[in-house]
């Protein structure tokens, strides 16, 4: 499941993923927050924690999720990933050489840390 968090500044999408991640979760939470978002700031932030019950997302989640981030890679300035997941940690180092934009991986213990950095933190390649 996704849920968008509203406790951020304006210019970041905030999402937790727990459970089951599905595309059409992506199709009717994420991309549309984005692209809401897109509508009042040139560049986002996202901060994109999975949370301690996350099991796993399904294929097309996955892709959805690429498409979303490579669809928007201009807008995004700065992405913090908050997981204990190994394979999602992978994933999220990989997103740094395509997408060519700063993105830094937190354990749960550090999200907030990934906060902090996401919000008003540099902008230096992890």
């Amino acid at each position: 499941m996704l849920k968008i968090l509203s406790d951020f500044p304006d210019n970041v999408v905030a999402v937790v993923a727990s459970g089951e991640v599905t595309g059409q979760e992506f199709r009717d939470v994420l991309v549309p927050a984005v692209e809401s978002r897109l509508k009042t700031h040139d560049k986002l932030n996202l901060y994109y924690q999975f949370d301690t019950d996350f099991s796993t997302m399904r294929a097309e989640a996955m892709w959805e999720d690429t498409k979303l981030d490579i669809g928007h890679w201009r807008e995004w300035d700065r992405i913090a990933v908050v997981t204990d997941v190994g394979w999602v940690r992978k994933g999220a180092k990989l997103a740094v050489m395509l997408l060519r934009r700063p993105v830094r991986v937190f354990a749960n213990a550090e999200a907030e840390a990934a906060r902090e950095w996401v919000t008003e933190g540099d902008t230096r390649l992890s």
